[in-house]
């Protein structure tokens, strides 16, 4: 079982619905149903402050805010859209890949600043505390009293592909396709790194210990359902949309104690005009297995 498997395994209280018999388990070796609970939208967690401001010369402390659009900054769809509108008319200004050491003394040279800057020592504080991974793209905390997965970008970078639009959208499109509750809680900057990151939080899911990724073909039979078309083994592309995911294998699921697929940093884009007719031509020459499952 890989780190992030026994990271996912901790406890995490069942939602009301499946309580009630509302969503039934998955039987080894069944057809999975893909259908899934609303996204929960919680709260972030406790730890994660926002940095005061100043208005009109004066100091103003943290617990000043006026909170009436947070829940509306932590939604990564309406914060792209805010991106956007910066970065319009601003030449590549949005849509670096990296941070530029050039701008180093400008924190939303890359966009950050239409998100809330973190106290760092807040954080720094509370996250010594908590169960910590470094994965490929985030470094990973678990905090259990909010039940949320905490992910730092990489200082200066935005995930895989792309700069923090390419990002952004990469988490809008997992809430939308895989009703995923990814959010953005804001941007820290570390006083010895030369760069921000970006934090954002996911829901914790209780991993089912005996079975906890599900198969290709479970994996196919989910992709179908939500959409997508195979190209090959770990490649997706949208039904409707010039989507692509990739990184779709087991590694890249879990099945939580529930018995429901939940997938984990699938990696979404749109592709150039080549790629896209590849992949389209690989899709159509496949048979789509996930037919059967109609």
């Amino acid at each position: 079982m890989s780190w992030w498997h026994r990271l996912r395994s901790r406890l995490r209280p069942v939602p009301e619905s499946v309580k009630t018999g509302t969503r039934a388990p998955l039987e080894p070796g069944a057809t999975p149903d893909v259908s899934r609970l609303p996204p929960t939208r919680s709260s972030p967690p406790a730890f994660i402050k926002r940095v005061a401001t100043r208005r009109s010369g004066e100091q103003i402390a943290a617990d000043e805010f006026i909170d009436d659009d947070f829940d509306q900054d932590r939604d990564p769809g309406r914060a792209l859209e805010r991106l956007r509108q910066r970065a319009s008319g601003e030449s590549h200004r949005g849509r670096a890949g990296a941070w530029s050491p050039t701008n180093e003394s400008e924190p939303f040279d890359c966009g950050l600043g239409v998100h809330r800057e973190i106290e760092v020592r807040a954080f720094v504080e509370a996250t010594s505390r908590l169960e910590y991974n470094n994965g490929q793209e985030h470094d990973v905390f678990f905090d259990p009293d909010s039940g949320r997965v905490v992910k730092l970008t990489r200082p200066g970078k935005f995930g895989a592909k792309g700069g923090p639009q390419e990002y952004l959208q990469r988490l809008a499109w997992s809430n939308e396709f895989f009703d995923d509750d990814w959010l953005v809680e804001g941007w820290l900057r570390y006083p010895n790194e030369a760069a921000p990151r970006v934090v954002t939080s996911q829901p914790w899911y209780r991993v089912n210990p005996d079975r906890p990724m599900p198969t290709m073909a479970e994996i196919d039979a989910y992709m179908w359902r939500v959409g997508f078309l195979k190209a090959y083994d770990g490649a997706w592309i949208h039904s409707k949309r010039e989507i692509v995911a990739t990184d779709a294998l087991p590694k890249n699921f879990v099945i939580d104690v529930s018995g429901f697929i939940q997938p984990i940093d699938l990696i979404l884009y749109t592709p150039g005009d080549e790629p896209w007719d590849r992949l389209q031509n690989m899709a159509r020459n496949l048979p789509q297995v996930g037919a059967r499952f109609s």
